[in-house]
C-alpha cells in the first residue's frame, strides 16, 4: 500500500501534459485521489492503534477521571489533564510489550499483530514506545506532580515485565492486574490527601477482574510461550485448572461489584454493572466449554467489552 503511493501525481499519463484541464485531474488535491489518501491514512492509523491498543488507554483515561470525580465530588474539565499522562503511557506499555513479545506472537502465528505481519518494523515500534513513555511521564509530572512517583514506579516495573516478571509464573499476571487497579488508586492520590474507601473497592474489583482476564489471555499464548522456552501458570496447572482459577477471580470481582449497590448506588450503576457481570459470566462459560485459540480470542473480546461496561458503571458513581 505504501509503495503504491510513491507514484507522483501526473506521472501516469504524459500525453495530456499540455492540456491544463486534463493535468489538473492529477494534482495532489484531486477528488480522484482523496479516497485513496483517506484509505491510506485509515490503514496507517489502524496499525498504530493495534500496536498501542488505544482502547485500553481510553479505559485508563475514563477510570482515572472517574476516580478523581468520586474523590472530589465534582465533575468538570479540570479532571482531564492528570489522566492524559497515564493514558499515553499505557499505549507505550502495550507497544513495548509487542516489541518484546514478537517471538511469541510469531510462534502463535498472530498475524493480527503489526510487528509479526510486517506492517510496522520492530525498530519503529521501539521508537514509538519510547516516545510514548517520555510523553506520558512528562505529562504526568506536569499535571500531577504529587502522584508522579506512582506513575514512575509503574513505568519502571512495566519495562521489566516481559524480560523478568512475565517469566515468573503468576507474578506477571498479578502485575498486569495491578495496573488495572492502579488507575483508581492514582485518581485518588491526585485528587485527595488519601484514597477514599470507595476507590479501594473499585480497585479490588478491577484487580480481580484483571487477574482472571490475564490468566485466560496467558492460556491463549501457551503454544508460543513453549516454543520460546517460557513457563507460565497455564503450563503448570493445565488449561482446565487455569480456567477454574480465572473463573474464581472473576466471580470474586462480581461479588465485590455488589458492594456499591448495598451502599446505595443508583439504578444506572446497577444496570451497567449487571451487564458487565453477565458478559464476564459469558466469557467464563465459553472458556469452560473450549480452550481453543478461536474461543479464547472471543473470550478476550467479551471481557474487554465487560471492562468497558464496568468502567461506565463506575462513572455513574461520580454522580451519586
Amino acid at each position: 500500500m505504501a509503495r503504491s503511493s510513491a507514484s507522483l501525481p501526473g506521472r501516469s499519463s504524459g500525453r495530456n501534459s499540455g492540456d491544463s484541464t486534463d493535468s489538473s485531474e492529477n494534482t495532489p488535491m484531486s477528488p480522484l485521489r482523496l479516497p485513496f489518501l483517506k484509505a491510506r491514512a485509515k490503514t496507517v492509523m489502524n496499525k498504530w492503534w493495534r500496536l498501542a491498543r488505544l482502547e485500553h488507554s481510553f479505559i485508563v483515561l475514563v477510570a482515572i477521571m472517574v476516580a478523581e470525580a468520586i474523590a472530589t465530588k465534582r465533575i468538570d474539565a479540570s479532571l482531564l489533564p492528570a489522566a492524559i499522562g497515564p493514558a499515553v503511557l499505557t499505549a507505550g506499555v502495550f507497544a513495548l510489550g509487542d516489541w518484546f513479545g514478537w517471538k511469541t506472537d510469531k510462534a502463535n502465528r498472530r498475524t493480527d499483530m503489526p510487528i509479526v505481519s510486517g506492517e510496522i518494523k520492530r525498530s519503529d515500534a521501539l521508537t514509538f514506545a519510547a516516545a510514548l513513555y517520555f510523553i506520558g511521564l512528562a505529562l504526568s509530572l506536569l499535571f500531577a506532580p504529587q502522584a508522579f512517583w506512582f506513575v514512575l514506579a509503574y513505568a519502571l516495573l512495566s519495562v521489566t515485565y516481559d524480560p523478568v516478571l512475565k517469566k515468573i509464573p503468576f507474578v506477571g499476571n498479578l502485575f498486569v492486574a495491578s495496573t488495572m487497579a492502579a488507575s483508581f488508586v492514582y485518581g485518588g492520590l491526585v485528587a485527595a490527601p488519601s484514597v477514599p474507601d470507595a476507590l479501594w473497592t473499585l480497585a479490588a474489583m478491577a484487580f480481580c477482574t484483571g487477574v482472571g482476564r490475564e490468566l485466560l489471555i496467558t492460556l491463549r499464548d501457551v503454544k508460543g510461550d513453549k516454543k520460546i522456552g517460557g513457563r507460565t501458570l497455564p503450563m503448570i496447572l493445565g488449561a482446565r485448572r487455569t480456567v477454574l482459577l480465572a473463573s474464581g477471580f472473576i466471580c470474586a470481582a462480581i461479588a465485590i461489584s455488589a458492594l456499591p449497590i448495598i451502599r446505595g448506588a443508583g439504578t444506572a450503576y446497577a444496570a451497567l454493572v449487571a451487564f458487565a457481570d453477565l458478559l464476564f459470566l459469558l466469557a467464563i462459560f465459553k472458556a469452560m466449554l473450549s480452550q481453543n485459540q478461536e474461543t479464547l480470542r472471543e473470550v478476550r473480546n467479551v471481557t474487554l467489552w465487560a471492562m468497558i461496561a464496568g468502567t461506565l458503571a463506575f462513572a455513574t458513581l461520580a454522580f451519586a
